[in-house]
C-alpha cells in the first residue's frame, strides 16, 4: 500500500519573456527510496523568473506521516528539466508538503498570505474535527484558554493561526518545517 502526497516547488528560471514552453513541456524526477512514482501535475507562473510547480509523489510507506514525507526529500534528488538546449532552469526549493488534491493545494500554497479558515472545505481528517470543535467552542464564549487550546491542537497537525485581542483566530495556514541539513 502506498501513500500520496502533493509537494510544492518553487522553480526559478531565467528571465524570460515567454516561459509559457516551459510551463506546458516541463518534465520532473526524483531519486529517492521512499518514492515509487511522481507526477507532475500542476505549473503555474507566478513571476517572470519564477514558477509553482505541483508534484505528486506516491511513497511506499502508507504509514508516512507529512513530516517525514517533507523530511525525506533531498532536494539535490529532485530534477525539473525542459529540453530546449540551453539552461532556462536554475533551481529549485520545496515549499510545502500536502496530502491534498493539487487543485486545493494551489489554494493553500500559492498565497503565503491566503487565510485557510476561509475554505472549510478543503480542510480534512483530524484538522477538520478539531477546527469545527474549537469554533463552536468559541461561538459558546471566548476566553483565551480556548483559544490558547485550540492553536495547541492544530499545530501538531502541521498547521498555525494568529489571533488578536478579541480572541478571534484568524490566517490559518500550514506551517513549513524547516529542512535537516
Amino acid at each position: 500500500m502506498s501513500k500520496v502526497y502533493y509537494a510544492v516547488f518553487s522553480v526559478q528560471v531565467r528571465n524570460l519573456l515567454n516561459p509559457m514552453p516551459i510551463v506546458r513541456d516541463m518534465s520532473f524526477e526524483i531519486d529517492i527510496n521512499e518514492v515509487d512514482s511522481c507526477e507532475l501535475v500542476q505549473v503555474a507562473q507566478m513571476t517572470r523568473s519564477t514558477l509553482r510547480v505541483c508534484v505528486k509523489l506516491e511513497f511506499n510507506n502508507e504509514d508516512m506521516s507529512s513530516e517525514s514525507a517533507y523530511s525525506s526529500i533531498d532536494e539535490r534528488m529532485c530534477d525539473f528539466s525542459y529540453n530546449d538546449g540551453k539552461q532556462c532552469i536554475v533551481g529549485h526549493q520545496l515549499q510545502g508538503i500536502s496530502n491534498i488534491p493539487t487543485t486545493q493545494v494551489h489554494a493553500m500554497f500559492s498565497d503565503p498570505d491566503e487565510d485557510l479558515f476561509k475554505y472549510p472545505d478543503l480542510l480534512e481528517g483530524k484538522l477538520s474535527d478539531v477546527v469545527d470543535y474549537y469554533s463552536q467552542k468559541l461561538e459558546e464564549g471566548n476566553d483565551y484558554t480556548v483559544i490558547d487550546e485550540f492553536q495547541d491542537k492544530v499545530e501538531p497537525l502541521g498547521f498555525t493561526f494568529d489571533y488578536g485581542l478579541d480572541g478571534v483566530p484568524y490566517d490559518l495556514r500550514k506551517v513549513v518545517w524547516p529542512r535537516s541539513t
